[in-house]
């Protein structure tokens, strides 16, 4: 069988992720919800497990898990990414960056600033959603803001 570079076509990291139809971070993001998936139906027991079962490190699942903190409507802009040029420089550590961010608004916000777009919070799904605001907390307990 001809080599790459006898068939006419470079190899090679660089002209791998030029052939590459997606941008990397659709499957990185499919990985952590498929090893959340095995996680939640039993099949293995920790991050641990998937480690070895995937032949990577504790570390790495860790990092790739880490994605599943993305608000919502971030991980639905990851899915809608067709490979078009403006993603090129949407890489899974960039976006790593914005899942540790702990509030959803600003991680919309920072993932905004990223592909250049606004992304506008979803809609509640139910007028029960909308209608519940958060109960105070005071030393643990919720607050009756009726009492």
């Amino acid at each position: 069988m001809p080599s790459p570079e006898a068939a006419g076509q470079a190899c090679g990291p660089r002209a791998r992720a030029a052939r590459r139809t997606r941008p990397g971070i659709i499957d990185v993001l499919n990985r952590a919800r498929e090893w959340q998936r095995m996680i939640d139906a039993g099949e293995v027991k920790n991050a641990a497990q998937i480690a070895r079962d995937h032949d990577v490190t504790r570390a790495r699942v860790c990092q790739v898990m880490t994605l599943l903190r993305l608000a919502p409507e971030v991980m639905q802009y990851i899915d809608d990414l067709d490979g078009t040029e403006g993603c090129k420089h949407l890489t899974e550590r960039k976006v790593r960056a914005v899942a540790l961010i702990e509030d959803h608004d600003q991680q919309r916000a920072r993932f905004g600033d990223l592909v250049g777009v606004t992304i506008p919070p979803r809609a509640p799904t139910s007028p029960r959603v909308a209608a519940r605001a958060p109960s105070p907390m005071v030393g643990g307990q919720a607050v009756d803001a009726g009492a």
